[in-house]
């Protein structure tokens, strides 16, 4: 064979290879491409644009997971959202919070109505955790039933850390943070909190309130429930306060070993016009209305002695609010034991302790408290998530396809070696 025949042979053989591994290559590159890329996002799938004029509409589960996609966008749900099969998501680990210490969740939720039911989320090492692990936005109407939510530090159903606004939602379920601020609602509040409550079991090393864990910003017209467990520093609302307080009231069962009181556990701020008819217990500094005030203001403020189980109003007996009967304060005539209560506009008498009146189902928090719909804050506009667009295939005669670039590039390579090899040796002088 001359040497013209072999270098037709070379080229032959190595056509032959391109041929048999090009397209096995390529596909593999694809494949692994697509793997990269995922599957669409939800988002693209639901009803509505993600606008505060046209929000996208939430009707399952995976949906409300998909909020993740967008942390600007605008939602409300569709209809109730039954969350339960969130116990078997991540490997146990269960719902991955909405927002984060990254990037916070800046557009608006409205329940509208709906309750999303059994969340589950368990992690245990986490800042931050509840539906939203972290919220600047606006949330309103939303209830939470029947969630387990357990993480570390800053713990809510609804929120880990809030500096947004929150009104008309609710929680029950159980709340267990191994640190500090655990709240039944919000583990940490540091924007604003209007006709909420929450009915659930909490518990946390230190700073935990049947509301909210740590209360930053203005909390009024709400209340808790449910059981509240810690070590240090726990009250029936709120574990630690240090802005205003209104009209809102606990009637939880408050169990800690030092610094815990009826509605709030440490209070820098303000209380006013509320009042605690809850169960305390502990080892000291215990108040029927708050462990330790110091200087602070409480005004108009009460608490049922005989349901607190505690001598004093504050652990460090700082002189504060006015202790009622059970008697006093409970039935049709409790609201004349009460001065400051606007019971025209914010409380009702019942059969048993006052409640506000937007807990009657005919009334809308938002109506009554006249909250306005916030308008979201000036920023750059962020295009709706979509996939990143895999390469366009070029068919082949077999059927299989070649990934474009990827895979493909060492076989040119090696075509083009070869090649210079074969005429290098053909140019050789016989």
């Amino acid at each position: 064979m001359n040497r013209t025949e072999r270098f037709g042979s070379v080229v032959f053989a190595v056509l032959l290879a391109v041929s048999l591994v090009g397209p096995s290559v390529g596909l593999a590159a694809a494949d692994g491409q697509e793997e990269q890329t995922g599957t669409a996002s939800p988002l693209s799938e639901m009803a509505g644009s993600g606008t505060p004029q046209d929000p996208y509409v939430i009707t399952t589960v995976g949906e409300l997971q998909a909020m993740n996609d967008d942390l600007r966008a605008h939602y409300v749900l569709g209809n109730d959202v039954d969350a339960s099969v969130t116990e078997t998501w991540n490997a146990g680990n269960g719902f991955q919070p909405i927002g984060s210490q990254e990037g916070a969740f800046r557009g608006s939720l409205d329940g509208n109505g709906h309750t999303i039911t059994g969340l589950t989320i368990v992690r245990p090492r986490q800042t931050n955790v509840g539906l939203f692990g972290r919220s600047a936005g606006t949330v309103q109407n939303v209830s939470l039933r029947d969630v387990l939510v357990n993480g570390n530090r800053n713990i809510g159903a609804l929120a880990g850390f809030s500096s947004g606004s929150i009104t008309g939602s609710s929680a029950t379920g159980e709340l267990l943070g191994s640190s500090v601020r655990v709240g039944g609602l919000v583990g940490v509040n540091s924007g604003q909190i209007v006709a909420a409550y929450a009915d659930a079991s909490v518990s946390g090393s230190e700073i935990v309130g049947g509301l909210v864990g740590a209360n930053n910003g203005p909390l009024r017209g709400s209340y808790a429930a449910g059981t509240v467990d810690s070590e240090r520093v726990a009250g029936g609302l709120v574990g630690a306060n240090s802005n205003a307080l209104t009209a809102s009231y606990a009637t939880a069962t408050v169990d800690v070993e030092e610094v815990g009181g009826g509605l709030a556990g440490t209070n820098a701020g303000t209380i006013r016009t509320s009042y605690a008819a809850s169960r305390v217990s502990g080892d000291r500094n215990l108040g029927g209305l708050v462990g330790t005030n110091g200087d602070s203001i409480v005004s108009q403020t009460y608490w049922d002695e005989g349901a607190a189980g505690v001598e004093n109003a504050s652990g460090d007996e700082a002189g504060i609010g006015t202790a009622l009967s059970t008697d006093d304060l409970t039935g049709e005539s409790a609201t004349e034991n009460v001065d400051g209560f606007d019971t025209a506009n914010v409380w009702m008498a019942t059969d048993d302790y006052p409640v506000h009146q937007w807990e009657r189902a005919d009334v809308d928090p938002l109506d009554q408290w006249q909250v306005p719909t916030p308008t979201p804050a000036p920023s750059t506009p962020t295009a709706t998530p979509t996939d990143v667009p895999t390469p366009s295939p070029t068919p082949t005669s077999s059927g299989g396809t070649f990934g474009a670039g990827p895979g493909f590039g060492p076989v040119a390579v090696l075509v083009a070696v070869a090649a210079l090899a074969a005429l290098a040796v053909s140019r050789r002088p016989y």
